[in-house]
């Protein structure tokens, strides 16, 4: 179970962190990331992440309609345009009921623009007297050089990615200023990274642009025009590292991770993510033990991040089915300050249970609940553990079902609320419950669910319709019993 180093939890962490904030925009790019490795290296974790992702989006996607319906309210029309178009970009196909009210009010701002642009008669009566008293000072006026809002709104609501590199660039030259767009999305940038990309100038602000996006060949092409410039700035080769590595270029990218290290021994995305490579991948000779070592060397190197690297070499340990040399470095990682950290025992509960220890692995899942709250992805991960080993079903359902309850505070979105439901629904026909889990069952086949939450569903149901049959009969088998 992945938790760092480029891991699944560890990326799905920072979405929940910053859907809790309120930052939907940011959750979304987190979950959409962790879902492209759980696709490769995690099947179980799709239909969560797939859940929270489209969750998160929509949630970004209503949050700009609002924004332009207020903009709309005060008679603002460019401003709501633009919140517009940036939502269009993060509509799907299946949003019927979205889009249709994205272009409602694009429909309703493009005419207060036109009646904006009318003048009225008293305004074209004071520029008539003006042109006859002065003739020469309106020949003097140039127009400006302004694209139409046909053309913006063109540009704005064209899909980033779908025509490659080339069409990025050109999009982003005529439809966006990439300044613009860098300042909404630097935040993903550490602080001191954040002024040194402004020395890197328009070409890296474009790459990080759609990286951010999810394009990672207009990505690769943009650093490296950078790095034509800038051949040995360590920032601008992480970068072009994790855009080689978004597009398969495995080696290519461990080469740029590399020389960023020996640039700057102090870059620690660039080290996880390059133990993360020698570790697993077949083209840098998959070595585990260099990768662990990577790490341990930036551990000593680097104390204010010790435990950061303590939990990378765990996981990396962890994904090689190695649990018992996992546990060490969580154990190292709790000390240099990682003692309240949920990751931590998230990555201790699969440790331990990976190690058989499922008692103690129950502990450590349920301290990573305590200590995280209203938070998700520790309860999802104890309900889970509950499933696969059939320990403390009662308390799993317990927690979702006290998750659902209290969820106001956090504001889900319809595709969590499912996603709680699933978990539950699971929950229930494992403690033998089966009249509840086929209810549940058909209240999320009927909502249409992916492939993956759907074949689950339907043996559910299948299997709870047999349970209550036999129960109907007569010779119904006693309910499994809860486990503390």
């Amino acid at each position: 179970m992945a938790l760092f180093g480029g891991g699944i939890e560890k990326t799905e962490a920072k979405g929940d962190a910053a859907r809790a904030k309120g930052d939907d925009l940011q959750a979304y790019r987190q979950f959409r990331d962790a879902l492209r490795d759980a696709e490769r290296k995690l099947p179980e974790a799709v239909p969560r992440l797939r859940q929270k992702m489209d969750g998160a989006r929509v949630s970004f996607v209503r949050g700009k309609i609002a924004e332009a319906r207020a903009f709309l309210t005060d008679q603002v029309s460019e401003p709501a345009i633009e919140a517009l178009g940036i939502a269009g970009e993060y509509l799907d196909a299946e949003d019927a009921e979205l889009r249709g009210e994205v272009a409602g009010l694009l429909k309703e701002a493009r005419s207060m623009q036109v009646e904006a642009s009318v003048p009225d008669a008293a305004t074209v009566e004071a520029e008539f007297e003006e042109a006859e008293a002065d003739p020469d000072a309106v020949l003097e006026e140039e127009p400006a050089d302004e694209p139409s809002a046909d053309a913006a709104l063109a540009a704005q609501a064209t899909p980033p990615g779908s025509g490659g590199a080339a069409e990025f660039l050109d999009l982003a030259d005529a439809g966006a200023d990439p300044e613009v767009l860098f300042e909404q999305l630097a935040g993903a940038l550490e602080p001191g990274d954040a002024e040194r990309a402004e020395a890197l100038g328009r070409s890296f602000k474009l790459g990080f642009v759609a990286l951010q996006r999810g394009d990672a060949a207009a990505a690769r092409e943009a650093f490296e025009t950078a790095a034509r410039e800038h051949p040995d700035d360590p920032l601008l080769l992480e970068h072009l590292a994790l855009a080689h590595d978004q597009s398969g270029a495995t080696a290519l990218a461990a080469e740029h991770y590399q020389r960023a290290l020996e640039l700057d021994p102090a870059r620690a995305n660039a080290r996880v993510a390059l133990a993360g490579i020698l570790a697993g991948s077949s083209a840098a000779g998959g070595q585990p033990d260099h990768a662990v070592a990577l790490l341990e060397a930036g551990a000593a190197a680097d104390p204010p991040r010790a435990s950061y690297y303590q939990l990378a070499a765990a996981e990396i340990l962890l994904t090689l089915q190695r649990p018992l040399d996992a546990l060490p470095r969580i154990e190292n990682a709790k000390q240099a300050g990682a003692e309240n950290s949920v990751a931590a025992w998230q990555l201790e509960g699969a440790a331990l249970e990976g190690a058989g220890m499922l008692p103690e692995a129950e502990k450590a899942y349920d301290r990573a609940v305590r200590l995280g709250g209203a938070a998700m992805q520790p309860r999802a991960l104890f309900a889970e553990f509950a499933l696969r080993t059939g320990r403390g079903l009662k308390a799993a359902g317990e927690i979702i079902f006290e998750t659902c309850i209290a969820c106001q505070a956090t504001m889900p979105s319809a595709a969590e609320l499912d996603y709680y439901g699933f978990l539950l629904t699971r929950i229930q026909h494992a403690r033998g419950q089966y009249a509840s889990a086929l209810e549940g069952a058909e209240r999320l086949l009927a909502k249409g669910v992916t492939p993956e939450v759907r074949k689950v569903l339907l043996e559910v149901r299948r299997s709870a319709k047999e349970a209550l049959a036999r129960k109907a009969a007569g010779s119904d088998e006693e309910a499994p019993a809860d486990q503390a």
